[in-house]
């Protein structure tokens, strides 16, 4: 299977914002070790009403196997947050739109001994 970007939408409960850039700073781990994202560096960005957007891609189809697992990361997203589509934006009706990246999200993940992309020779 060709590898997909998938756009996650997170709104933050009333008071939950830092908990929820917590988790989103923190699940990726978790989804790389399931094997269903990759470590091409995300993207994270804020949304004019306070949502957060997460760029990923995504390497193989949930399997059987990890659909426990990644239910679980979904419910314990979902404590400090609503999960949403590109619907409940106010950019998703405007043409070319613009948002705020929210820098210490957007990072590439490293597993221990990789070269940091901004090392790599091109």
């Amino acid at each position: 299977m060709q590898p997909k970007i998938v756009i996650s939408l997170y709104k933050p409960h009333e008071g939950k914002e830092k908990e929820l850039e917590d988790r989103i700073l923190h699940h990726v781990e978790a989804l790389i070790e399931l094997g269903v994202v990759s470590y091409r560096p995300r993207l994270v960005f804020k949304s004019a009403n306070g949502t957060y957007i997460e760029l990923l891609e995504r390497t193989v189809p949930k399997s059987d196997d990890s659909f426990q697992s990644l239910r679980q990361l979904r419910e314990s997203m979902a404590d400090v947050c609503e999960i949403k589509t590109l619907a409940d934006i106010p950019e998703a009706h405007r043409t070319f739109p613009d948002f705020e990246e929210v820098v210490f999200l957007s990072e590439n993940y490293s597993p221990k001994g990789a070269v940091p992309i901004q090392n790599v020779k091109f």
